[in-house]
């Protein structure tokens, strides 16, 4: 864009992306490229699926946010970013089916669950320190609920059982 469209640069104020959310494969480039080349910028969002296992304990059943978000590689990725711009980053978790103590004959499952971890860091003109205190943050969580079972007659259930689509079963 900067060698076809740069003006198209300038009119650019807010971003959202998606992506992984490990060490490895954080878009620390990305978020620097968007840093130089978009002089506008007043917000960032990152949307991703984040392992459950870095925010609930073994045998857990609430996240916990509190205590880890300056710990979230993406968190740590958005640093670059200057206390003017509002920083938004959510997490997707997932919590599959698992088989619970057996009840004699009988043996028990939990149901898939999903939650969302979310901070919120809203851009601010006059600020103190580096801009990513706990008073500057905002913190979300959703904690895991049990996924709502499609009706049996529910029409996304006719397009899936067509035969186009027999190979992504």
């Amino acid at each position: 864009m900067k060698k076809c469209a740069p003006k198209q640069l300038e009119t650019i104020t807010k971003v959202t992306l998606a992506g992984p959310d490990h060490y490895i494969h954080c878009p620390n480039y990305v978020f620097q490229d968007i840093k130089n080349f978009l002089p506008n910028l007043s917000a960032i969002a990152y949307q991703c699926q984040t392992p459950s296992y870095f925010w609930i304990g073994q045998g857990k059943e609430q996240f916990d946010l509190a205590s880890r978000w300056e710990y979230w590689d993406i968190v740590e990725s958005m640093r670059i970013f200057a206390p003017t711009i509002t920083v938004i980053v959510e997490g997707l978790m997932w919590l599959k089916k698992r088989r619970l103590e057996d009840d004699g004959e009988k043996k028990r499952y939990s149901k898939e669950r999903q939650g969302i971890v979310r901070m919120i860091r809203m851009g601010k003109e006059s600020y103190e320190g580096s801009g990513w205190e706990d008073a500057d943050l905002k913190l979300e969580v959703v904690q895991p609920k049990a996924f709502v079972e499609g009706k049996s007659n529910a029409e996304w259930r006719i397009w899936w059982k067509m035969d186009e689509l027999k190979y992504f079963r």
